[in-house]
C-alpha cells in the first residue's frame, strides 16, 4: 500500500436527500456510488424531505427524528468519516446539528457545500450568526466547495478553513447526443423561481423576432416549489407568447435526457449558481448554451467558444444571444461540439477518485499533497 492511501474497509456514512430532486440530491446520489471504491464501506442515510409545504415547527420535529436516526446509525455502523451535504439558510442550520452529533460520536466530518448564494447567506448573518456558522464549519475536517472561485469566496469570509475543490460531475455517456435536432427547440431546466432567472427568460422570449418565434418552442422543465407557474403564464399572456411556451413540469431522468437530445439551444439565465448540473448535462448533450456569468459558470466555460455568456438580469442580451444561435446552425454546431468536449473534463468517472482524495485528506488529517482539479479552460 502506498504511503498516504486509505486503509481498506474504512467506514464512511453519507447523509443527503437521496430520493430528492435537484442538483444537491443528484450529487448526493453520486457520492453514494463511491461504494465501488475498494478503500471504503459505505452506509447511506436518506434525508429527503416529504413533498409539500410544512410549518417550521413540523420541520424541526422531522429533523429531530433524523437526528435520532443519525445517532442510531453512528452507534451501529461506527463510521470513521461522515459526509454531509448542505446549502444555505434553514438547510445549513439543520446540518449544524448533524455536524455536532457526528463529532460527538468521534467521526470526522466532510461538509459538502452546494447552492448559488452561500456567500450571500453568510454576509447577511448578524455577527453572532456568522461566528456560530464559522464555529460549525471549523468543526469539519474538510469543507468541500464546487470551484476555486467558491473556495476563495468562503475563505474571504471565514479564513483558515480546511477546504477542498470537488467540481460537480456528469455522466457524459448518458447524454451523448442521439436525438433529431431541427433548430426549433429552446430548453430551460430549473426551478420556476425568480433566482433562476425564468422571468428574465420569458421577457427575453417576447423580444425574439415574431417570425423566428413562430417557428420555435420554448420548453420549460422543472419544479415549481413557490407556486409561480400561474404568474409566469400570465407574464407570457401579457406579452403574447403563451402559445409558444411548453410547461413540462418536473421530469424523470429518462424524459429529461430525451429533452436534451432533441433541443437545439439551452438557456440558463440564473442570478446565482453553485456549479449548475443542468449546464453540464446540456454541454454533455452537445447543446449550444446561453448562460449568465454567475457562480462557477466562468470556470466551466470559455465565453464564445463553449457557450454564449450574458450578464444576469438582462433580457435584451438573452434575446440577442438566443436569436443569434437560432438563426445560425453552423454556430450552434460549433459551440455545441466545443461544449461536449469540455464536458468530458467533468465526467462522473473522474469524480470518485477525486472524492476519494478528499476522504483521504480528511481521515488522515495530514498535509499530504492534494491535487485540486483545474476547472478553467486554457485560452
Amino acid at each position: 500500500m502506498s504511503k498516504g492511501s486509505l486503509k481498506p474497509s474504512v467506514r464512511v456514512l453519507v447523509l443527503g436527500p437521496m430520493t430528492g430532486r435537484g442538483g444537491l440530491a443528484t450529487v448526493a446520489r453520486q457520492t453514494t456510488q463511491a461504494a465501488s471504491l475498494p478503500t471504503c464501506i459505505l452506509s447511506v442515510l436518506d434525508t429527503t424531505r416529504p413533498p409539500g409545504p410544512r410549518s417550521r415547527a413540523r420541520a424541526i420535529v422531522a429533523h429531530l427524528g433524523q437526528i435520532v436516526a443519525l445517532c442510531g446509525r453512528l452507534r451501529s455502523f461506527r463510521p470513521r468519516l461522515v459526509h454531509l451535504h448542505t446549502c444555505s439558510n434553514w438547510t445549513f442550520w439543520r446540518t449544524t446539528l448533524d455536524i455536532l452529533v457526528s463529532r460527538l460520536f468521534g467521526a470526522a466530518v466532510v461538509l459538502h457545500v452546494h447552492g448559488g448564494f452561500f456567500d450571500r447567506f453568510l454576509d447577511e448573518l448578524p455577527p453572532w450568526g456568522r461566528a456560530w456558522a464559522a464555529f460549525h464549519l471549523r468543526l469539519c475536517r474538510c469543507v468541500v466547495v464546487l470551484s476555486a472561485r467558491w473556495r476563495q469566496r468562503l475563505l474571504q469570509r471565514i479564513p483558515g478553513l480546511a477546504t477542498a475543490v470537488l467540481p460537480n460531475a456528469v455522466d457524459t455517456k448518458r447524454y451523448a447526443a442521439s436525438g433529431v435536432r431541427r433548430g426549433n427547440r429552446v430548453l430551460y431546466v430549473g426551478e420556476l423561481s425568480e433566482a433562476k432567472g425564468i422571468d428574465d427568460l420569458l421577457r427575453a422570449w417576447a423580444r425574439l423576432p415574431d417570425a423566428l418565434r413562430r417557428m420555435v418552442r420554448l420548453r420549460v422543465a422543472g419544479d415549481d416549489p413557490e407556486g409561480r407557474q400561474s404568474h409566469l403564464q400570465a407574464l407570457c399572456g401579457e406579452s403574447g407568447v403563451l402559445q409558444s411556451v411548453d410547461w413540462l413540469g418536473p421530469l424523470t431522468h429518462d424524459r429529461l435526457t430525451a429533452e436534451y437530445a432533441e433541443a437545439d439551444v439551452f438557456v440558463l439565465p440564473s442570478h446565482g449558481e453553485g456549479m449548475p448540473l443542468s449546464l453540464l448535462e446540456a454541454m454533455a448533450a452537445g447543446l449550444a448554451c446561453v448562460v449568465t456569468d454567475v457562480g462557477a459558470v466562468p470556470e466551466i466555460i470559455t465565453a464564445n467558444r463553449d457557450a454564449l455568456v450574458v450578464c444576469a438580469g438582462n433580457p435584451a442580451a438573452l434575446a440577442e444571444a438566443m436569436t443569434g444561435l437560432l438563426q445560425d446552425a453552423d454556430k450552434r454546431r460549433s459551440i455545441g461540439s466545443a461544449a461536449r468536449n469540455r464536458a468530458v473534463d467533468f465526467d462522473i468517472r473522474q469524480f470518485h477518485p477525486r472524492l476519494e482524495a478528499v476522504w483521504q485528506r480528511a481521515i488522515l488529517a495530514t498535509d499530504l499533497p492534494f491535487q485540486h482539479v483545474t476547472v478553467k479552460n486554457s485560452a
